[in-house]
């Protein structure tokens, strides 16, 4: 389930992107 993880982890990434901008 590689795939999901990769997936889980662009969003992670994201959120904490947009927190710090934010």
């Amino acid at each position: 389930i590689v795939r999901e993880a990769r997936r889980l982890h662009k969003k992670k990434a994201k959120g904490l992107r947009l927190e710090r901008e934010g």
